[in-house]
């Protein structure tokens, strides 16, 4: 029996099956701005996770509706895929966002980018 695919599922074996989230793309050491809901204003943790090494991203500002952290300083000589991970202040984790990092730039001018999921 033939299934039609759709841009946001797809079926294998009677399963529904969703395609793999694009990745945001990072920089080491850049800051970056993520647009929340209810993430509250009290500042939590944000880090970014390959594999078992865990690098926490500092945070440079954090509202209910928004927070802006700047990557960690990961040593890479090539991209890599990792996951951020957004730990409100009480403990509980908001988001687990699938990214992938580039190596830090030479010495560059101050820059942001804008991550929308």
């Amino acid at each position: 029996m033939d299934v039609p695919l759709t841009e946001r599922s797809s079926a294998i074996g009677g399963l529904s099956v969703k395609p793999a989230p694009a990745r945001a793309q990072l920089q080491a050491n850049q800051s970056f701005l993520l647009p929340a809901q209810g993430i509250g204003s009290e500042p939590g943790k944000v880090a970014i996770t390959f594999g078992a090494a865990t690098f926490e991203c500092p945070v440079e500002k954090w509202t209910n509706s928004s927070l802006q952290a700047r990557v960690a300083a990961v040593p890479l000589t090539a991209a890599a895929d990792g996951t951020l991970v957004i730990t409100l202040a009480d403990g509980r984790v908001a988001a687990s966002i699938p990214v992938r990092v580039a190596p830090a730039a030479e010495p560059a001018a101050s820059t942001q980018a804008v991550l929308n999921r």
